[in-house]
């Protein structure tokens, strides 16, 4: 896990000039785990296309990298930063990344989140198609009472 000062060298090389050297870095950002993940959120949010398209792929990085076997901890970690970027509060860029890379590290702790998007209009197809892809009884609970309701 990464401290704040090598967080924000990380932020700081995500938003190179140089198109390749901001790609490399975002190709590597798996392990800055879920520190990174609200200041990537910013980024991705910006109006430099190309640092967001840098964010975003760092982001993905991040929540595949926090999925891999044996990373539990981490995984929920990832999950808890993710859902509190879902809020209606947030530019609907970073909402929707933020559902659909749940998919990957959420559980049963980013059901209840979850659950409450497939109520919104902008992201409900997004937080059903999440909700799909997670394993256990909680996400098909959150399913079943959508479909009735």
């Amino acid at each position: 896990m990464a401290n704040t000062l090598e967080i924000a060298s990380f932020i700081q090389r995500v938003q190179n000039a140089d198109a390749a050297q901001r790609m490399a870095v975002a190709h590597a950002a798996g392990p800055e785990g879920a520190a990174a993940v609200k200041p990537l959120s910013a980024l991705l949010a910006g109006d430099d296309k190309g640092v967001a398209k840098a964010a975003d792929e760092a982001l993905i990085r991040i929540a595949h990298y926090a999925a891999r076997p044996g990373a539990v901890p981490e995984a929920r970690s990832v999950s808890r930063e993710l859902a509190q970027l879902t809020p209606p509060a947030q530019p609907m860029v970073v909402r929707r990344r933020a559902t659909r890379l749940l998919e990957f590290v959420g559980g049963d702790d980013a059901v209840p989140t979850l659950a409450a998007l497939l109520k919104d209009a902008e992201l409900r197809e997004d937080a059903r198609l999440t909700l799909e892809r997670i394993p256990g009884r909680a996400s098909t609970r959150a399913l079943e009472a959508a479909a009735k309701s």
